[in-house]
């Protein structure tokens, strides 16, 4: 095996080697003559040191240890178990208490289980081993137990008195026995004797007897009133303080019974008189016995309810359980107490271990401050000054001013020191060299100046930048690199570079314009970094020439702001410059026009012809139109076949014709392709731009609806914009305010999706529904869709409406199934949506998210959407039947061309115009066309589905003709979906529910 190296041998990598010296000391061959030797050797002296010390402290802890009486984990134990009994005490008590004023099997179950932990806390502290005072240890946990297995005995008795009413209230069931046949005999006398005095009412005094005996029976039905509050008072059945209503109650009775014996005396009065009947006096005695017995008993029972235990649990609470839950208080505490006088005996052993210890400390700072002095006067000759004599001799090359010369030591580590010193010296102008290599052969220029901004070194590629031979020896400063007064002087950097802030440039790059030595000026890029070398602070520079980037970028601005068909400018070009002519008229008072050009049959020619021939024709147009306007006049092309011309210093009486001067000069172009000619033509809107005009959007839609005017006039004319034409803009406007609503509406959820139901025609039921959709105003109403679609048309939301729709209808039907398994939902697209190419894949993946079987699901196109493009709606009516969904064809009959396309349209649902349906019965011909459209659906494959179903004659019709599904008013109105939120029975219809 090969051997370490020895200290003799080792060298740092790169090093010379260097040969033993033959006379060297044998105390260097045993390992001393080195830094690691010499610490090593120190290090085991120390140690031993150490362990002796270390030693003799042990064993002092040893013989204070064994004087303790307890250790001091089973010392922590024991605390722990002490502060858990008295909180499970606490625990037990206020368990109780919970339980007697609420009785349940919550608070007796938590205060047996408290009970219970205060048995296993007895147990446990029994099982650790106390060297004090065990006989007295002993006894108290007897006590202990003997006292926890009575206060359970007694707990469980109370308890149980607790939840027998009978028991807690011995005189309860006595005094309700007694009393309550009492009061009832009461009213059943008092009643006959008044009915009595109805029977007699004609004899004398009559009246008067029958309004004694009602008076009293009156009060005694007060008597059982208050008595029964009485009795619910002391079952602290009545809210507020129980003694004032006692006290209350008590009163009350009392005066109705001295109000019902007043009313019997005067009765008995009128019997001495002779005035009373024989039932009567009959009833008047037997009621003055029952008003002296219940007297009696009422005083009985109040007797036994203010008597001081007049609940049979109090005595148990007052003698026997709160007794021994405070003597089990008082035997922990003894405990405790017991606990801290062993700790305070601990102590007093540790206070003695403490000072033998100090004096071992002592010793130790003593040792350590010895071997310290021993090591600084070591380190000092051995290692500090071989070491300054190495400092000093770099801060002497680093200057230039040679190497010092360096003595001679026996240390291995200062001796590599020394090695590593000269080997870095030739590193460093090896590295020097190749640094001025590399700035010498740099791309980019680099200047080195100072504070001053005094340029002190430059590499090749710098001179070459700015034409310098070499430097001149007055120095050039680095202000006079830059032209004077430039524009971008106003700019934070160029200010800043000016005024010699350079940290405030550093790490950023700055674009000024610079002046070579031969005087012509170009764009340079500039980016300064600090340099601290020692107490000066020097800064470089890299600068380069953007000449060329400047161009490229110019070149790309041009790009950005030029159409790449026609070379014209582009909106983006348009809509900056009319934002500034708009400001500039404003501050003038001048005259501008805008004319918005549209191209009449450029989509015809597209679709005809082909894209490149629809490209031709916007060349030629910009041509003829660039011939036409004048040199100082903006030609753009907002994009499609749109144009816009900004006509300047133009008089309103001129616009006029100027407009149609545009017009014509394309009227009268013919345009060739191959061996097609075609007449061009245009619709042109003209908006005068003047002081009173408020911003660029204001013009162009003016424009714009002046252009749309024109074709509402019959193509190829032109329309100025007139203030008459101010209603028709705001109308335009609200149309826009419209589609900010809508945007809010997809954005914030303020849809409202509702349904209307399709009816089976066989078996009359409903699985299908259609999904529709509202918008929810701010006032809690709802807007129907004609007054919103036609906008989003307009303004290209359908589609965007169209994905919220889907979602959220797949969202709702996912979680009605889960309840009616058998529900479907039919979901109408927009026009825009056909031309959506990721519409099908989104379908798909909202599908797999929620789980929904795609067969749950029917998709429907109107037939003259269809019609319009029957590529795209051939295509994703075949991406949504290869996702698993339906489709259906809505508004069938609506175009004149409907059966030719039925055959190719892969729907598999007909709806016949509602338009046809709902005259049928009474209009022989609408009544054939919707025949006509059933059967030939029918054998194409199709069923048929009737919509406007309004009333029992038409559906009869539809019966005959087997229309498979029928729809409308008389079979169901659209009402909002609801999703259920609770489970329900299995045989309960699922309905829906109006908000």
């Amino acid at each position: 095996m090969r051997q370490p190296d020895s200290p003799e041998t080792r060298s740092s990598p790169g090093l010379p080697q260097t040969a033993e010296p033959a006379d060297r000391p044998s105390l260097w061959h045993s390992g001393l003559g080195s830094i690691r030797g010499r610490m090593r050797a120190a290090i085991v002296v120390f140690a031993l040191i150490m362990l002796l010390i270390s030693l003799t402290a042990q064993w002092h802890v040893d013989q204070s240890a064994d004087t303790g009486a307890l250790a001091p984990n089973d010392r922590l134990e024991l605390r722990q178990i002490l502060f858990k009994i008295g909180s499970d005490l606490w625990s037990a008590e206020t368990s109780l208490q919970g339980y007697l004023l609420n009785p349940g099997a919550e608070g007796r179950d938590a205060t047996q289980a408290a009970l219970t932990e205060i048995q296993k806390d007895i147990d446990a502290l029994s099982a650790i081993n106390w060297t004090e005072a065990t006989s007295r240890r002993e006894r108290t946990l007897t006590e202990m137990r003997e006292e926890l297995d009575s206060l359970q005995q007694q707990i469980t008795k109370v308890m149980a008195i607790r939840v027998d009413a009978s028991k807690l209230y011995p005189a309860l069931s006595e005094l309700i026995a007694q009393t309550l046949p009492l009061t009832m005999e009461f009213r059943d006398y008092s009643g006959q004797a008044m009915q009595d005095s109805l029977d007699h009412w004609e004899l004398s005094g009559q009246p008067e007897i029958y309004r004694r005996f009602g008076e009293a029976r009156y009060h005694w039905v007060v008597i059982s009133g208050n008595f029964r509050a009485y009795i619910m008072a002391h079952l602290g059945i009545l809210v507020g303080d129980t003694p004032s209503n006692l006290k209350q109650l008590r009163a009350l009775i009392s005066d109705s019974l001295n109000t019902v014996n007043v009313e019997l005396v005067k009765l008995n009065e009128l019997s001495r008189r002779g005035q009373l009947q024989l039932v009567q006096d009959d009833a008047l005695v037997n009621m003055v016995r029952i008003l002296r017995d219940w007297r009696q008993f009422f005083l009985h029972a109040d007797s036994i309810y203010t008597a001081r235990d007049w609940r049979s649990d109090v005595p148990l609470l007052r003698d026997e359980v709160g007794p021994r839950f405070h003597r089990l208080w008082r035997s922990t505490e003894m405990l405790q107490a017991d606990l801290e006088q062993m700790s305070e005996h601990k102590a007093d052993a540790m206070t003695s271990v403490s000072d033998r210890l100090s004096r071992i400390i002592w010793m130790i700072t003593a040792a350590v401050i010895g071997l310290t002095l021993l090591g600084y006067g070591i380190f000092e000759r051995a290692v500090r000054r071989p070491i300054r004599d190495v400092a000093q001799a770099l801060k002497d090359e680093s200057l230039g001013q040679g190497t010092s010369t360096l003595r001679k030591t026996d240390m291995v580590e200062t001796r590599d020191l020394i090695e590593a010193f000269d080997y870095m010296r030739q590193q460093v102008a090896s590295r020097q060299q190749r640094l001025e290599s590399i700035l010498h052969n740099a791309a980019e220029g680099i200047l080195t100046f100072d504070d001053r901004g005094q340029i002190e070194t430059s590499n090749p590629a710098a001179q070459r930048l700015f034409g310098w031979d070499t430097l001149p020896s007055s120095g050039l400063y680095i202000q006079e690199i830059l032209a004077p007064r430039q524009e971008q002087d106003a700019e934070e950097y160029i200010f800043t570079l000016r005024q010699l802030q350079f940290d405030g440039l550093t790490g950023k790059t700055g674009e000024i314009t610079a002046v070579h030595s031969k005087g012509w000026v170009f764009p340079l890029s500039i980016k300064i970094s600090p340099v601290q070398l020692r107490d000066r602070r020097l800064y470089t520079a890299l600068v380069e020439d953007i000449s060329e980037r400047r161009a490229l970028m110019a070149h790309l601005r041009a790009a950005a702001e030029h159409d790449g068909l026609t070379g014209l400018h582009n909106r983006n070009y348009f809509t900056h410059e009319l934002e500034r002519v708009v400001e500039r008229v404003n501050r003038s008072n001048q005259h501008c026009a805008l004319l918005y050009i549209d191209l009449d049959n450029f989509k015809y020619i597209n679709d005809t012809l082909g894209h490149a021939a629809g490209d031709r024709l916007l060349i030629e147009t910009s041509e003829i139109l660039g011939n036409r306007v004048r040199g100082g006049d903006l030609l753009c092309r907002l994009g499609g076949d749109e144009f816009t011309v900004l006509l300047y210093d133009t008089r309103p009486e001129e616009i006029q014709a100027i407009t149609e001067s545009f017009r014509s000069a394309l009227a009268e172009h013919h345009f060739w392709y191959g061996a097609e000619q075609l007449d061009m033509s245009c619709s042109i809107g003209a908006a005068m731009i003047h002081a009173g005009t408020r911003t660029a959007e204001e013009v162009l839609s003016r424009a714009d609806f002046a252009c749309h005017m024109a074709k509402r006039q019959g193509r190829n004319c032109v329309h100025v914009f007139e203030d008459r034409d101010v209603a028709n803009v705001a109308m335009i406007s609200q149309d826009m305010g419209w589609s900010r609503r809508i945007r809010d509406a997809i954005e914030n959820d303020r849809f409202v999706l509702v349904i209307q139901p399709i009816q089976e025609t066989r078996h009359r039921s409903v699985t299908l529904h259609e999904v529709l959709v509202r918008i929810r105003d701010d006032v809690g109403g709802t807007i129907m869709p004609s007054g919103f679609l036609p906008v989003a048309e307009r303004f290209g939301l359908a589609a965007e409406i169209d994905r919220w729709v889907i979602q959220h209808s797949i969202v709702a039907l996912a979680a009605i199934r889960r309840h009616e398994p058998h529900w479907r939902f039919a979901i109408n697209l927009s026009g825009a949506s056909l031309g959506d190419k990721d519409l099908a894949n989104m379908i798909r993946q909202k599908l797999e998210a929620s789980d929904l079987e795609p067969s749950a699901l029917t998709f429907e196109i109107t037939e003259t959407m269809a019609i319009a493009d029957i590529d795209k709606a051939e295509r994703l009516l075949s991406q949504i039947k290869e996702i698993g969904c339906a489709t259906a064809l809505d508004d069938f009959g609506s175009g004149m061309s409907s059966f030719a396309y039925l055959r190719d349209l892969p729907v598999d649902y007909v709806k016949i115009d509602g338009r046809f349906v709902s005259k049928m019965a009474h209009d022989p011909v609408d009544e054939a066309m919707v025949r006509a459209m059933n059967d030939i659906a029918h054998a194409l494959g199709k069923q048929t589905v009737a919509e406007y179903v309004e009333n029992e004659a038409i559906l009869t019709k539809l019966v005959d003709l087997q229309v498979d599904f029928l729809q409308g008013y008389h079979i169901g109105r659209p009402v909002p979906l609801t999703v259920p939120k609770t489970p329900r029975h299995s045989n309960e219809p699922l309905q829906p529910r109006l908000h």
